[in-house]
């Protein structure tokens, strides 16, 4: 049986000259998971990475998830 997607929340930060999209969906109905993934497109190139979590994050709980790969996109790696 697939999941059923139940909502998705979406937003987007100027960052290293790029966006950096961030997604989260929730899975299940009602959601029994989700997954946090994180796009940075600049130019031609786009780089992404998931996460997930068994309970629902705001927006800063997301992006310290993301804190590593933040960390590279600012540092230019």
């Amino acid at each position: 049986m697939e999941s059923q997607q139940t909502g998705k929340d979406t937003w987007s930060k100027q960052i290293g000259g790029g966006t950096l999209t961030f997604t989260t969906k929730g899975l299940g109905n009602p959601a029994a998971g989700y997954v946090h993934e994180a796009k940075f497109e600049r130019g031609n190139s786009s780089y992404s990475m998931t996460r997930q979590s068994t309970e629902p994050l705001t927006h800063a709980e997301v992006e310290e998830r993301f804190a590593d790969f933040i960390s590279e996109i600012r540092h230019g790696q």
